[in-house]
């Protein structure tokens, strides 16, 4: 099932399984047979929940979050329920209205014309908050997926693995444009690290990030593992200048004095 409302685009990737492109970011539905999770909210310029439960129907469903900055939690006021890492979890109360306006009116020309629902964009409504952790499964019915915690563009990001169609989704932890530079991140070290780690998961054949509209596989996330590397050479950098690393494409934008 394909469509679009005012806001979102709506594409069905797999068996009951749902890209939802918000233009700033891209969210997932993964449903089982017994209940659905929610992988990510966006920046809520629209009515997500809407489209969620458009999706699963009857289904119970589960929201969780690959990391929390406003364009992966900035939906968050159409939900009761929110399921995040705790090293990110300290975060989520500055991601206010006024950050999330501004991040709208930064990617105006991304966004372009869309409509968006102002009641519920500045709504202050919170979520309760539950914490997941390393190898938590949420049971869907007969399709499982496991939390792994993938710290780099975060401290507490956190990915999600499909282990009955061998698929990760990993947030921002690997993208064209991966930001270690804001206030959150971790190091380089630890970002290699959590690539690492994603590649070496056995039964992983497809990679989904965050911000893309088509998946990749393990090559791509070696690409970043090398531009990581180099970084990591870089050793003797006294100041905390903003420096980009620039391979096959892949942008790792990064702080000086955040390589170790």
């Amino acid at each position: 099932m394909n469509f679009k409302d005012r806001v979102y685009e709506i594409t069905e990737i797999g068996d009951k399984t749902y890209l939802i492109d918000e233009k700033t970011s891209t969210m997932f539905v993964l449903i089982g047979e017994e209940r659905a999770l929610v992988i990510d909210c966006g920046t809520g310029i629209g009515d997500f929940r809407s489209v969620v439960e458009k999706l699963v129907g009857s289904l119970p469903y589960d929201l969780a979050v690959t990391h929390t900055h406003v364009d992966h939690i900035g939906g968050r006021g159409q939900f009761e329920d929110m399921f995040v890492s705790a090293a990110d979890s300290k975060y989520i109360k500055g991601v206010t209205p006024a950050m999330r306006k501004g991040y709208v009116f930064i990617n105006a020309m991304t966004i372009g014309g869309s409509p968006f629902e102002k009641k519920l964009f500045y709504a202050k409504n919170e979520p309760r908050i539950h914490i997941m952790s390393e190898g938590d499964v949420f049971d869907l019915g007969s399709r499982h997926i496991k939390v792994f915690m993938t710290p780099g563009h975060t401290v507490g990001s956190a990915s999600f693995l499909d282990i009955e169609n061998r698929t990760i989704y990993i947030g921002d932890v690997a993208n064209e444009n991966l930001l270690m530079m804001l206030p959150h991140a971790a190091t380089i070290d630890e970002m290699n690290e959590t690539i690492r780690k994603i590649i070496s998961i056995d039964g992983c054949d497809t990679v989904w990030a965050s911000h893309h509209t088509e998946p990749f596989g393990r090559e791509k996330l070696y690409e970043f593992l090398s531009g990581g590397e180099k970084i990591a050479q870089n050793k003797n950098t006294p100041v905390p200048l903003v420096k980009l690393q620039n391979d096959n494409g892949n942008k790792i934008v990064y702080r000086t004095n955040r390589i170790h």
